[in-house]
């Protein structure tokens, strides 16, 4: 393991933090030595291949996992891009005595470390892989090599956090069908689905079966269809019109800290949602609210542009959390978080304040 100095960052850290980066990294450095169990084990065809390059970047996997969480000291949200800008501005790359590809590379995977796990709840878009493409094919001459290490270490990170063998076989089978369906599908193609994965993903479908593939999509699309009675209720065929179109709209949209609480929108009780049954789903209509506002505000602003959409205040405790499970269905009270959210123009960012429940 890599023994991480933060003097040479410039970066003043309070020693919970430092703490808690060194104790998670120790964890990752430990799965590492277990991982090749979980290829083995998975569902891929392209065992041989993730073997060999696991074996390979042994060593460009220990420096990742120094460094990628370097960013949490200034600021949580998308800390992979702030643990970039800290590697950027201190080359601190160079006391490994790499060549500039390899530094690229592993700068490239801390700066992106987060999209697998939040594409894979359905929290961020497929259409952030192309902008990430577009980075990686002007800066590194093996793109491949980005997207392959970049499943291996993500199934790593989260790893270390859920020590649970069947829980990353399961992730190491979704992040790895995430990328291939991404290389193998045009990117119309691959965001015309994406709409019906991620509002899957925010029913907790991912715990109990692997990547959606379209067959099973059609299967959700038609059930929930048939399940799902709001106030938008125009017949069977209008209400599954009126849905898709809604999350269609996000193809621009990454939402941040949300999938608990877009989870929740869509069952009667946490106990239920706890369940991951079927037969409990229950949309609510403040799940089409939060919906609505978003793609409303974003198409005033900027509907060319990716946005990230923060929501904040009710994971603070287990009783906030269950007070604003049971309030975001109160419309008034809602009304309140949407008409005082907070809009930055120049990030692109939207946060809702749930604590205002």
């Amino acid at each position: 393991m890599i023994a991480l100095d933060w003097k040479p960052l410039g970066i003043n850290v309070d020693n919970q933090l430092q703490n808690e980066i060194n104790v998670h990294n120790g964890a990752i450095m430990e799965k590492t030595d277990h991982f090749e169990d979980i290829v083995i084990s998975s569902s891929t065809d392209n065992k041989e291949k993730y073997l060999k390059l696991f074996n390979e970047q042994r060593g460009t996997l220990a420096i990742i996992t120094a460094y990628h969480d370097i960013g949490k000291a200034r600021e949580k949200l998308n800390h992979g891009e702030h643990s970039y800008d800290i590697i950027q501005e201190t080359d601190i790359l160079a006391e490994h005595h790499i060549d500039e590809e390899h530094k690229t590379l592993i700068k490239s995977i801390i700066r992106h470390h987060l999209v697998l796990g939040t594409m894979f709840t359905g929290e961020w878009s497929a259409k952030k892989l192309y902008v990430i493409n577009k980075q990686i094919d002007s800066s590194l001459s093996n793109p491949d090599l980005f997207f392959d290490l970049l499943v291996i270490f993500s199934v790593l990170d989260a790893w270390a956090y859920v020590d649970d063998k069947k829980n990353a076989i399961r992730l190491f089978n979704n992040y790895d069908r995430i990328i291939r369906r991404f290389k193998q599908d045009r990117i119309e193609n691959h965001i015309k689905r994406n709409h019906i994965w991620r509002f899957c993903c925010f029913l907790g479908a991912w715990k109990s079966v692997n990547y959606l593939d379209e067959k099973i999509m059609r299967q959700y699309e038609e059930r929930l269809g048939m399940k799902i009675k709001t106030r938008y209720d125009c017949g069977e065929k209008g209400v599954r019109e009126e849905i898709w179109q809604r999350f269609m709209a996000l193809e621009n949209v990454n939402f941040q800290y949300a999938i608990w609480l877009l989870g929740n929108c869509c069952f009667a009780s946490r106990s239920k949602c706890d369940r991951n049954n079927f037969d409990d789903i229950q949309i609510d209509d403040s799940l089409f609210c939060l919906i609505e506002d978003v793609v409303a505000t974003v198409n005033t602003l900027s509907s060319r542009h990716m946005w990230e959409v923060l929501f904040t205040g009710y994971r603070e405790s287990t009783e906030k959390a269950e007070y604003v499970f049971q309030n975001v269905k109160n419309s008034e009270k809602l009304d309140k978080v949407i008409k005082e959210k907070i809009v930055d123009q120049q990030k692109r960012q939207i946060t809702y304040r749930f604590d205002l429940l």
